[in-house]
């Protein structure tokens, strides 16, 4: 029986782009920029595990199309604009 190690390697990412995900309804890639699900053809999907593999994700997700800028980056949000002050004062 595998101990726990084993199951922590076998489920650890295998790229932090993307996963492969396979469920009763078909093949899935998920991208973790944007949090974005998809649909994948076996073909895709295998040119994904591939991807994978090889450490090339970041090529396939733009020869694709699902690359280009990044969804989420560091740049802080605008300051949202005051729509209520409250002058409440405890006494």
């Amino acid at each position: 029986m595998p101990g726990a190690r084993h199951y922590m390697t076998v489920s650890a990412p295998r790229s932090p782009e993307a996963s492969l995900i396979e469920t009763a309804l078909g093949k899935h890639v998920f991208v973790a920029d944007g949090s974005r699900l998809f649909d994948a053809d076996a073909d895709l999907f295998g040119q994904f595990e591939g991807a994978m593999a090889g450490g090339r994700v970041g090529e396939l997700l733009d020869r694709v199309g699902l690359g280009g800028d990044p969804y989420i980056d560091d740049t802080p949000l605008p300051p949202q604009p005051i729509h209520a002050l409250s002058l409440a004062v405890a006494q």
